[in-house]
């Protein structure tokens, strides 16, 4: 798949940047991406609350995986 992309932007916009470039990727019609596959890795837990209050203001479902909610794959 495609290169994991870094996303340079101060830290209060980070998270909307996030929300751009996932719907970039995942709503592109040359190259769609299953937005199943699209990861977002975060530092601290605090971050992860952030992020997903985020996506899930926009109407978009994610899940957090960690050492309690393994991946399934």
């Amino acid at each position: 798949g495609p290169k994991p992309r870094w996303i340079d932007a101060q830290i209060r916009e980070h998270a909307a940047r996030t929300v751009d470039l996932i719907r970039e990727i995942a709503f592109n019609d040359q190259n769609p991406v299953n937005a199943g596959q699209i990861a977002v890795i975060l530092r601290d837990n605090m971050s992860v609350q952030k992020y997903s209050a985020v996506l899930k203001s926009h109407r978009m479902p994610s899940a957090v995986v960690d050492q309690v909610n393994p991946i399934s794959l």
